[in-house]
């Protein structure tokens, strides 16, 4: 079953990772590891950056989308770039912004990857 065929609106929980190119190949990796140990899911699973990334064919029939988030003038207003990379400081936004389409996030760093005892 293909995931990518699930309405939208029957999905109340999302994993999310965030990422920029340079970390998506990492990113790539413990998304498709959590798409492949929970075969049934009944969660999204993101990849958030700050501009459009390019997923992999055998990643988007998975179920995983990438999704932009419009957050860089809150970013540029905080100066937070001085500190750490802006992608760092996706995830705290991520509750605000998904506020009316998710009730529940689980958000994992790109460099977690999960197992099945499957």
């Amino acid at each position: 079953m293909k995931t990518s065929r699930r309405t939208r609106q029957s999905l109340q929980n999302a994993v999310i990772f965030c990422t920029d190119q340079g970390g998506l190949p990492v990113t790539l990796f413990a998304a498709h590891s959590v798409a492949k140990s929970n075969k049934d899911r009944r969660f999204d699973i993101l990849i958030c950056s700050l501009t459009p990334l390019d997923l992999p064919t055998f990643i988007t029939e998975l179920g995983i989308r990438n999704h932009v988030l419009t957050v860089q003038d809150k970013i540029d207003a905080q100066s937070l770039k001085r500190v750490l990379p802006s992608t760092a400081y996706l995830r705290l936004w991520l509750p605000e912004y998904f506020a009316n389409q998710y009730s529940r996030i689980l958000y994992l760093d790109y460099d977690t990857v999960t197992q099945s005892s499957d």
